[in-house]
């Protein structure tokens, strides 16, 4: 079974040597310095299904033009909705219209499917997990407004079919302890994961569960099996990678939830008599982070657990037979682990030109690729690589969490009601149209009170043209942060994150000290965006917190975010002069 493909990535490797590597240090200098130098580095600009979308690496290029007509051809003809909703999903993800017969048609068929929580999946029992994930991930990255309903019923189905282990797998798993599947673990925490980036809540025992589950399934190597109760089974990077995005997908759902640090002396606690005991009246452990009410994780755990899948896959990528059953799954799980942990390099490997290569090389006459499970699915799964998908999703969350929920309407409703309207979800106005320094002038005119339609003409703008549409205004961005209007000093950071420079750094990061609350939490989500974390620092406040705790959190993100970049920028000299202390901010 395993002999279906003999991959041979290495003949792609410039040496046979895997030098071992820090993962969590390239986190810090490949999240923030390439980003500084092209925030769009990962291959392509533009908008979900618009066909103008870019691929300007010249090989992923190749594989998304050869292979797009070929998918779109046969879209009509696969009556299984699992391969069906990853091959709509991979020509949504590489620039194919949504609103384009084909995939009009399919999305359809996809959503038809699904009129309740009780999901009747068409290739049996097995696989309605597979599937139901499957379609919630295209329904999602489609028009999620459109399919809300359907996707909220699918997120429920999967959490139902979770098993008391926490685990996901075919039918009878649920009467074996320990038993599950960690390939449909990880579509089940996928799709569970776009459902939550679209603010449909998920319990977080659910991620908790199931991020014990994979550590206890985890090989002290490091690697994860298909099924962890099966003896005959070694690990492949292709579960590896699923187990580790499991992990990662875990931990930023569960992070929040998280006490803080007991205060120690050293390795200690200051007294064994002064234990702290957390809000939720959990006693705190000396060697490892408390756990909150309920949870079986902690934090500890879950990061030990992705270092060493990251160590299993630097010292195993690119491994002739470490693949399993067909290297194109294992490399759409391959970019979703490094997209999540925001690695350029595993080990001393360029993971995402060895895969390109390799997909390249192995392209047939029809510009298709072959191995277990099909043509058309295999071909999705590397148009989804090349198409770097997952961070597709996560900059979508992103601007989805960090922009709307703060910008627009900052001053309340706009005073012209007929301007109201439905955007991702939230009620919001019509963008202003024309020149940036216009949305500029009018947001500093003190007399205007209705600032809502500037605020989204700056997103705007932004998403269509990036950071080229804010950069000529920085030297007045930086002057609007000086403004005694919290509103505007909370805008021009919004702003001045997205330009992608370090020189604006000091100044993001003495706004977390400012005495709005509003303004430290959008400083904070700046420096998220900066860094390309998942799970950013804080600080997250409240508006009903106390205000000695709304400091505390304020003085603790600061800290922790100048400790980051510190480290982040070691390697690296800067010519940036600093910029001057916001006026809402504390020494």
């Amino acid at each position: 079974m395993f002999d279906v493909v003999k991959p041979e990535f290495g003949r792609h490797l410039e040496s046979d040597t895997v030098v071992p590597m820090d993962w969590r240090v390239k986190w810090l200098t490949t999240g923030l310095l390439p980003l500084l130098a092209a925030t769009t580095s990962f291959g392509f600009q533009g908008a979900l299904g618009d066909p103008t979308k870019e691929f300007t690496n010249p090989i992923a290029k190749v594989i998304i033009d050869r292979g797009s007509p070929q998918l779109l051809a046969k879209l009509s003809g696969d009556s299984r909705p699992g391969y069906l909703a990853m091959c709509t999903l991979a020509l949504i993800k590489c620039g194919q219209p949504k609103g384009s017969p084909e995939i009009s048609s399919a999305l359809d068929v996809l959503s038809k499917r699904v009129t309740s929580s009780a999901y009747d999946a068409v290739e049996g029992e097995d696989k309605s997990v597979y599937e139901a994930a499957a379609i919630l991930i295209v329904l999602a990255n489609a028009e999620p407004e459109k399919y809300l309903k359907q996707i909220e019923n699918l997120a429920a189905f999967i959490v139902a079919n979770q098993t008391p282990s926490g685990s996901w797998g075919y039918a009878g798993f649920a009467a074996t302890p320990g038993a599950g599947d960690t390939s449909m673990t990880q579509f089940a925490l996928l799709g569970l994961w776009e459902a939550t980036n679209l603010e449909i809540r998920i319990s977080p025992n659910v991620f908790d569960k199931a991020a014990n589950w994979l550590l206890k399934t985890q090989r002290s190597s490091g690697g994860f099996t298909y099924q962890p109760l099966k003896a005959e089974r070694e690990p492949s990077i292709s579960l590896t990678a699923a187990g580790a995005s499991g992990l990662l997908i875990c931990q930023s759902q569960l992070t929040q939830l998280r006490a803080r640090v007991v205060e120690k002396i050293g390795n200690k606690p200051k007294s064994k008599l002064l234990v702290s005991i957390d809000p939720e009246g959990n006693e705190s452990s000396a060697t490892d982070q408390p756990k909150a009410r309920g949870l079986s994780t902690s934090s500890d755990e879950m990061r030990r657990g992705i270092e060493r899948a990251m160590g299993w896959l630097a010292s195993n990528f690119g491994v002739e037979n470490m693949w399993g059953e067909t290297p194109y799954y294992g490399l759409y799980s391959m970019e979703r682990v490094a997209s999540l942990s925001d690695v350029e390099v595993i080990g001393s490997k360029a993971w995402y030109d060895m895969g390109l290569s390799y997909i390249n090389s192995h392209l047939n006459s029809t510009g298709m690729v072959e191995s277990a499970y099909g043509a058309e699915v295999n071909t999705a799964w590397a148009m989804l690589f090349a198409a770097r998908s997952t961070r597709d999703s996560i900059q979508k969350a992103e601007k989805r969490r960090l922009g709307a929920a703060n910008m627009l309407g900052g001053r309340g409703l706009p005073k012209n009601l007929n301007d109201l309207v439905i955007r991702a979800g939230r009620v919001g106005v019509s963008p202003m149209t024309g020149a940036v320094e216009g949305m500029l002038d009018a947001l500093s005119d003190p007399k205007l009170q209705d600032t809502a339609a500037a605020e989204a003409g700056l997103m705007d703008a932004y998403s269509r043209q990036g950071a080229a549409a804010l950069r000529p205004f920085k030297d007045r961005l930086i002057r609007l942060v000086r403004s005694p209007d919290p509103q505007l000093r909370l805008i021009s950071i919004w702003c001045l994150s997205r330009l992608g420079e370090r020189s604006v750094l000091p100044l993001i990061l003495d706004s977390l000290a400012d005495e709005q609350d509003s303004v430290a939490v959008e400083a904070g989500k700046g420096l998220q965006y900066l860094s390309r974390r998942l799970v950013g620092f804080g600080p997250e406040i409240s508006d009903s917190a106390d205000r000695t705790v709304a400091a505390n959190k304020k003085a603790e993100a600061a800290r922790e975010w100048r400790i980051y970049f510190r480290d982040a920028l070691a390697s690296s000299s800067s010519d940036d002069k600093p910029v001057a202390k916001a006026p809402g901010a504390k020494p």
